[in-house]
């Protein structure tokens, strides 16, 4: 009995490594750089060229970074996150998310905090996103880049190169993007600024929904 017991116990162990989602570490990174610079201007229409590094300042409190995978199988990911869904393209929220540190250039996500979607063994790649927090939320961020259009109050957007490797079993796990050498994603990446639309526009917008709110009212009555 106590021999099946310990198979048993070993057997979890196993099934629990195999099964388990991994560690990475987001924390005290390199300064942006602007090795991404070209493919996002060109993304953009009417976004500004070159770009900028993060400004440092309370954490989380001027930019925000969600960290995104997928199983690697040969081929990475497109990156073309501008007007398409990220399930479309296959990435995955590993549900890691960070921002600005208080050093200028620099971000964090957490040192050995877990990835979902990144099962320990599992060799996967890794897309990380950043962007202004006058953007919204994460959540909000995903429908801007699938439908091209941005808060009006503007700001910057930009994302990593991909990385590719295995995810730790223990923490700290694998060094996704740090300070020193080693990394899976080993360089920065421009932040560029969002189109911002026309304040015609702007103002045509308000006017329709004004329109449609005389019409509701007149409806009612």
């Amino acid at each position: 009995m106590k021999k099946l017991t310990l198979t048993l116990g070993v057997v979890a162990g196993l099934i629990g490594t195999s099964f388990g989602q991994g560690f990475i570490t987001v924390a005290g990174t390199q300064q942006s750089s602007t090795n991404a610079a070209t493919t996002l201007t060109s993304a953009y229409t009417g976004g500004a060229a070159g770009g900028t590094t993060f400004t440092g300042g309370t954490i989380n409190s001027l930019y925000n970074v969600e960290v995104l995978t997928a199983a690697f199988t040969g081929t990475t990911n497109s990156t073309a996150l501008l007007g398409s869904s990220l399930s479309t393209l296959g990435w995955l929220d590993t549900g890691v998310a960070g921002g600005n540190n208080t050093f200028a250039g620099r971000l964090t996500a957490g040192a050995g905090v877990q990835a979902a979607n990144a099962p320990v063994g599992q060799v996967n790649q890794w897309l990380i996103v950043s962007w202004s927090t006058s953007l919204g939320t994460w959540a909000q961020v995903q429908t801007e880049l699938a439908t091209g259009t941005f808060n009006p109050l503007g700001g910057q957007l930009g994302w990593s190169l991909v990385g590719i490797g295995a995810a730790g079993a223990a923490a700290p796990g694998v060094p996704l993007f740090v300070t020193g050498a080693g990394n899976i994603i080993p360089t920065g990446w421009s932040m560029l600024a969002v189109p911002v639309p026309e304040p015609a526009t702007i103002a045509l917008a308000g006017l329709g929904g004004l329109s449609l709110l005389a019409l509701r009212r007149r409806n009612s009555k």
